[in-house]
């Protein structure tokens, strides 16, 4: 998975990292049973949301799942048992190409 950096993490109160990833539209069961999976296993850490991109006109579906926020000092656990529950819900299987996890820091509040 590629994986952005935190910027100014240390400035930040609270982190979310964003998963996205392709998948084809007959697999969209599938997928969403896999991320619900992901969302249980990560829960004891953070809420976490998913969905997918609303225009449709592609031969593949962009989903996401965004996980967060937590406070700075917890985002190395959320990534680890994020990067887990990817593998044991059986995502990369259902996935075209690679999965992104993308790491937004929240200033000045809650989200």
């Amino acid at each position: 998975m590629n994986e952005g950096a935190v910027t100014s993490a240390g400035d930040a109160t609270r982190v979310s990292a964003m998963l996205w990833f392709r998948a084809d539209p007959a697999s969209d069961e599938a997928v969403r049973g896999a991320l619900a999976r992901v969302v249980d296993a990560i829960s004891p850490d953070a809420a976490a949301r998913i969905g997918h991109r609303h225009d449709e006109d592609r031969p593949y579906r962009t989903w996401m799942l965004d996980a967060g926020p937590v406070p700075a000092e917890r985002y190395d656990a959320l990534l680890y048992r994020l990067h887990k529950a990817i593998g044991s819900a059986g995502l990369p299987s259902l996935m075209q190409g690679e999965a992104h996890v993308e790491s937004f820091a929240w200033l000045g509040g809650e989200r």
